[in-house]
């Protein structure tokens, strides 16, 4: 029999340890390996399963994430709204004004503003003549009479607006230059070219105001001479005596006190106040009178009756002469065609 004989290599002892141990590392290698693999697997699993579940609570919420969308949509959209709206309606009265004072030939308006004033003493006499403007007079606590002329032109090569000044310690006269042209106060829809004087004088003053533009008096005592045409004339808590004459103009008088001289043509005229006398004669317009509850007076005029307005019906004394209350102050109208009313000032006030 031969012996048996070994074939596979032989390694020395040194040899033998370095085996083992390269196989050691490649066992190590191989578990390090399937738990990377495992790691990695279960990761994706994981992630998986967290991909689903932030799916559904995604789907679950939708709704609401929408509603909030919206709801700051509409919060953005109405605010943006409001802020156009308010551009909008500010462009607007910006080009309505440019458009109201153009005038057509390529240039552009502008205001000038003219100021005077005087040292008086006692009760002056103050005359305004203002043809061809408006005027605005009110009383001040200071012995000066002051004036403020606003003229607002769209012709450059016009010749401005003065005012020509007479002045002593016991009267003021004043008179615009150059403007005898109708004209209305800007303020008041009028026309492109206008002029506004603005007079202050002291609260006892005898004042005389002639002008075919509007006409205001406020807060003056004393001798009281209006004259205008065509536009409205407005005085306010005055008094003393009153002389108004006036064609194609409303008259509102209120607040006064003292008498009153009215003649007016084509226009109406409205009284409240407290009178001692009232004379007034008109063709084609009508008088209105706003009194208290409890009245006394003795009324004139050439009608066949009177209107009366929640108010006591006036006594009868005869044709064309009635009586309310007691009697008391005169009161003379000639209306012709037109109207003479009295009206209760306390139901006025209560329907306010």
């Amino acid at each position: 029999v031969n012996p048996a004989v070994n074939l596979l290599p032989q390694k020395a002892k040194d040899d033998d340890e370095d085996w083992d141990s390269d196989t050691s590392q490649n066992r190590n290698s191989d578990k390090l390996k399937k738990d990377i693999e495992k790691s990695i697997k279960d990761s994706q699993v994981a992630a998986a399963e967290g991909l689903k579940i932030a799916q559904e609570e995604l789907a679950r919420i939708a709704p609401e994430i929408e509603k909030i969308k919206l709801e700051s949509l509409e919060k953005i959209d109405q605010a943006k709204i409001e802020r156009s709206v308010e551009e909008g309606l500010r462009a607007q009265k910006e080009a309505l004004v440019r458009l109201r004072n153009a005038n057509w030939t390529g240039r552009g308006t502008f205001i000038e503003k003219k100021t005077n004033s005087f040292q008086v003493k006692g009760t002056p006499k103050v005359t305004i003549e203002a043809k061809g403007g408006s005027v605005r007079v009110r009383g001040w606590d200071r012995n000066e009479v002051k004036y403020v002329l606003t003229e607002v032109e769209g012709r450059r090569g016009s010749v401005p607006v003065s005012v020509s000044e007479t002045a002593t310690d016991t009267t003021v006269n004043l008179r615009l230059v150059n403007n005898a042209a109708p004209s209305r106060d800007i303020y008041f829809d009028g026309d492109n070219d206008s002029v506004r004087l603005e007079v202050f004088v002291p609260k006892r003053a005898n004042l005389k105001v002639i002008s075919n533009g509007e006409i205001r008096v406020d807060g003056v005592s004393g001798d009281v001479e209006v004259s205008g045409v065509d536009e409205s004339i407005d005085i306010r808590n005055v008094d003393g005596k009153l002389r108004l004459n006036a064609s194609d103009a409303q008259v509102r008088v209120i607040g006064f006190n003292g008498e009153v001289d009215s003649k007016t043509c084509s226009g109406n005229v409205f009284l409240e106040g407290t009178f001692s006398r009232i004379t007034g004669n008109t063709e084609g317009g009508s008088f209105v009178l706003t009194v208290p509850e409890k009245y006394d007076a003795d009324v004139t005029a050439d009608v066949d009756a009177i209107t009366v307005e929640n108010l006591d019906a006036p006594k009868v004394v005869k044709e064309g002469q009635w009586r309310f209350g007691s009697g008391g102050p005169k009161y003379d109208f000639k209306v012709a065609d037109g109207e003479l009313r009295f009206r209760n000032a306390n139901t006025l006030t209560s329907t306010q």
